[in-house]
């Protein structure tokens, strides 16, 4: 008797731990489509500056950081790595947005207001939002200050 009760114990302690959920769940390699943490895969940008002037450059190489998570592996990777394409879409609120593909390494911001950049790698995408503030640049004797016509 005592040893039909030990051998329920053990069996009844498998299936209780066999049927409990895996407080991670569950880790296949991603190949499998299994839904675990396995299949991981996200784009991440981090901007190290949103606001410019007009007549700035926005520098990936310096103005942007992008991280990857594949692979099981989080990375950061070069804004010139083989199948990156970064866009600027410039007043993205509007219906058709100026896009400005990211050409020669640096992109000259020339009209003041809301733009995003747009960044693809991977069947990936994330964007987030910078900002141009118009400056003066008119310069003279500021007597056109009221539109004055002279007739």
């Amino acid at each position: 008797m005592k040893r039909f009760l030990g051998v329920m114990l053990v069996i009844l302690v498998i299936l209780a731990l066999a049927g409990c959920k895996q407080p991670v769940g569950t880790i296949v390699d991603g190949s499998g489509g299994g839904g675990g943490a396995g299949d991981l895969e996200f784009l991440w940008l981090v901007p190290a500056r949103i606001l410019y002037e007009t007549q700035q450059w926005f520098v990936p190489a310096n103005d942007l950081q992008i991280m990857y998570a594949g692979d099981g592996v989080v990375k950061e990777i070069p804004y010139k790595t083989e199948g990156v394409r970064i866009e600027l879409h410039e007043h993205y609120e509007g219906d058709y947005p100026n896009i400005i593909p990211l050409t020669n390494g640096e992109i000259k911001l020339n009209t003041a207001g809301r733009h995003q950049v747009k960044v693809m790698y991977n069947n990936r995408s994330a964007r987030y939002v910078i900002e141009v503030r118009g400056t003066y640049s008119g310069g003279g004797d500021e007597s056109d200050l009221f539109d004055t016509v002279w007739l």
